[in-house]
Formats: C-alpha cells, structure tokens, sequence
C-alpha cells in the first residue's frame, strides 16, 4: 500500500542513507519541531534500498553527480539537501532504474 513516509534526518553536514522504498516520490523537506525531515512517497510492501543522500551548508562545494531536493532554514543555519545518484544498479532520483 502506498504511503507518505516521514524520516528525520541528521544535522550534521554529510553524506547518510535512508532504507525506503526502491520506488519513491520526493515530497518535501521542511524543518519540524526544529529537527530536518523529509517526506516521501512509498509501497511499504516493495522492496526497499539504501539510498544516499547529502545535506550541506551554504557556501559548501555542490555535491557531483546529485539532485537537489530542497533547502531548509535553522538559524542560525541554512542546510540544502540533495540526493546522491548511484553508479550500481539504481539511479535514485525518484526510484527510477536505470
């Protein structure tokens, strides 16, 4: 069954994964309860991969072979997340295979 999906996600700066749905819709990435969260949309009964993902800080080098998601403000900071394409057996923008 397809769902929106909440994760929170790390604050520090840097590369993480999240274990979703292969078949995901970005949503949005928005700032709750003053922690960074996304919302995505996902079959919980498809099977799920380790997608990577990226948040940095303004001024910081553009992450390579990436997609932007959306930027975020926690002041005194604004972070901007991307999520990262993988060169194996998935492309991760929006749960496309290659």
């Amino acid at each position: 069954m397809k769902s929106i999906l909440k994760f929170e996600i790390p604050i520090l700066q840097g590369k993480f994964t999240l274990k979703i749905p292969l078949h995901w819709q970005f949503f949005s990435f928005q700032n709750q309860n003053n922690k960074p969260t996304i919302w995505i949309g996902g079959d919980l009964e498809e099977e799920t991969a380790d997608v990577p993902f990226q948040i940095i800080g303004t001024g910081y080098q553009l992450p390579k072979n990436s997609d932007y998601l959306g930027t975020i403000q926690m002041n005194p900071f604004v972070w901007h997340l991307f999520v990262l394409l993988f060169d194996g057996k998935y492309n991760f923008i929006n749960g496309e295979r290659k």
